[in-house]
């Protein structure tokens, strides 16, 4: 499928341009001739949909880049918030059975949340996801007011690099501090390796990313 650009009328393949008709209105204009099309973005990061939790963790993200003077912004955002239930097999409820009444199912909200970084010559990379679980007080014991970090996920382009550490914990503990301030009294994290030791959240890597090993990610 190939797209001519409206200015130069050079034609190039629609994936390798990366064009969708959804946001680039005006049709399609190659990066060249870009600057004088005048088209805005419509799907940027800042107008992704805001939420309590993106706005809270944002903010602390944002005043950790102003502590660092690095000149570049942060966005977070929840891209996915559904609710789920998950099943207690019989023979799982049975070893408890002497001890507490477990049900037959629990329910929780799974929640998809990323960062993206907005770097000085307007460029957005998104280079950090997770993906939680949170039982409420309204959920059953013994997951009542519990909050699972199931997932994580990272591309190494987070600029400067030598603080790509640091802005992954502050990641994590920016949400979990929203969470405390909700009520919820425990969290937990899934330490454990992809399969193939390779792709969680985001489909490619780097192929210079460094993979850590499973007692890595224990001891991070």
């Amino acid at each position: 499928d190939l797209l001519p650009c409206r200015r130069c009328k050079r034609q190039w393949h629609r994936a390798y341009a990366g064009h969708v008709d959804e946001i680039w209105r005006r049709g399609f204009f190659c990066p060249s001739c870009q600057p004088h099309a005048n088209q805005p973005n419509l799907l940027t990061a800042a107008t992704l949909p805001h939420s309590h939790l993106s706005i809270y963790m944002e903010g602390h993200l944002n005043d950790w880049l102003e502590t660092k003077s690095i000149n570049s912004k942060l966005f977070v955002r929840v891209l996915s918030d559904s609710k789920k239930t998950v099943e207690i097999k019989s023979e799982m409820r049975k070893l408890f059975v002497e001890t507490r009444k477990i049900p037959k199912s629990i329910p929780y909200r799974q929640k998809a949340i990323f960062a993206i970084q907005e770097l000085p010559d307007g460029k957005e990379v998104c280079l950090f996801g997770m993906q939680t679980q949170e039982y409420t007080g309204d959920s059953s014991d013994p997951n009542s007011r519990r909050i699972y970090l199931a997932y994580m996920d990272s591309l190494k382009y987070f600029n400067p690099s030598q603080y790509r550490t640091e802005f992954y914990q502050k990641m994590i503990i920016s949400y979990f501090d929203y969470c405390r301030n909700r009520g919820f009294t425990f969290a937990h994290i899934w330490a454990c390796l992809p399969a193939g030791c390779k792709d969680y959240l985001f489909r490619k890597h780097p192929p210079d990313q460094r993979v850590l090993t499973s007692e890595q990610l224990q001891k991070w």
